[in-house]
Order: structure tokens, then sequence, then C-alpha cells
């Protein structure tokens, strides 16, 4: 795998509105096949002198980052967006996870009914579908935010069988984050377990439509 670390720092001038539109130009970049992750975000502001936002670009390889450079979607957006808007910047560029196995590149689920898990997945945790399904039986569905592409398999039988079992885990940061998730669940009438602490993080358990349970617990303890 290859990764890119850019900081930017905006050039004078830029405004709020010019923000919002770098950053959805930024977003569309995921179009581009060579693209395999990307991560965006404003600075924190905890420190005076830091550049103004980050973004984490992953590829398969070095030539693969070099067809991206070369897309026509990204020489667009270096046209009309970074070269105009940014006025500074640093790239930082390694090679990682060389010979051996890079990550997680998608979680497939059976489920019952396709359309149902769906907007369930999506109001419970923000998953949106790629595209309109080519096929009524699988759907593809995707976390900006933490980069995790779900596949729900329309398959009733292994559905059911999987009932009670905890199926997949997702991460929440911080105890707060966890109590934000927790009661947005509640606002969208979600039924979820109580919080169970240990010495590994807290953790949440939600029962998706098919009973598959899926765990969200904390990064840290406290």
């Amino acid at each position: 795998m290859f990764r890119q670390v850019i900081a930017y720092r905006w050039a004078e001038g830029v405004t709020d509105d010019d923000k919002v539109a770098f950053a959805a130009a930024l977003d569309g970049l995921r179009a581009i096949p060579e693209l395999t992750s990307l991560r965006f975000a404003s600075d924190a502001r905890h420190f005076d002198g830091n550049f103004d936002m980050v973004a984490v670009m992953d590829f398969p390889d070095f030539p693969a980052a070099r067809r991206y450079v070369a897309h026509d979607l990204h020489q667009a957006y270096i046209r009309t967006f970074a070269s105009t808007m940014i006025g500074e910047r640093v790239v930082v560029q390694h090679d990682w996870a060389l010979g051996a196995v890079a990550g997680v590149r998608r979680v497939t689920l059976p489920v019952a009914d396709v359309a149902r898990s769906s907007d369930w997945y999506a109001r419970a945790f923000g998953f949106t579908a790629q595209s309109a399904p080519s096929d009524p039986a699988e759907v593809t569905m995707h976390h900006l935010g933490a980069s995790i592409t779900l596949v729900l398999r329309a398959d009733p039988v292994r559905a059911a069988a999987l009932a009670g079992f905890g199926v997949v885990a997702f991460s929440a940061s911080t105890v707060a984050d966890l109590d934000a998730l927790v009661a947005h669940l509640d606002a969208e009438g979600i039924a979820h377990g109580a919080q169970v602490s240990s010495s590994s993080g807290v953790t949440v358990d939600v029962a998706d439509p098919d009973g598959l349970v899926v765990q969200v617990t904390t990064l840290l303890a406290s």
C-alpha cells in the first residue's frame, strides 16, 4: 500500500463557502478507482500555527498514485480548486503493509430484506449506498467518516441462523462519542443494550432487523 498525507494551508481571501466547495470537490475524488481510501478534516485548532486541513489518501501502490494524479477528475480538481485555494501544502508519502494484510476491505452480512436492512444501517450508523444496486439481492454501503464498506446480501436462511451472534464490531473514539451514538439510536427509535464497561473499553450491543448483533466499543476505557 502507498499512503499520501497532505497538510493544506488556505490562500489569502478564501471564504467559508470556498472551503465547503473545496471539501466537496476533494470528496468527489473518491470516484477515481485508484484511490482506495480517503479521509480529510479541518484542523482542530488546539495549537497556533497548525495547517488548516489534512487529507490522508491510500493507493494500492505508487504507480496507482501516479495514475490518480493524471486522472481527468483529479486534474480538474487541481485547476478549479487546489491551485486557487491552497496557499501552502506539505506532503508526506510512504509505503506500508508491504507483503502483508493491509486492512479490512469490506464486511458482508446476510439479511432477509436488503431494503429494510440498508435503511436500518443508514439510520443507525450513517452508512450510505454507494450507488443504486444493480442486483436487488445485494447492496454495497459505505461509511465515509470511518472508511468502512458494508455489503448486505439477501440470504434469509443464514441471517436467521446468525440471529443473536456478534457479526461485526465498530469503534467509537471515546465514551462521549459512544454516548452521542446511543442518544442518536434512541432518537431513531432503535433498540440497543446497556453500556458495559471493561478494562478495554465501554461497549454497547445493537441488534439489526435480523437480530445480528453489531457491537460498538470505545478505544479507551474512560
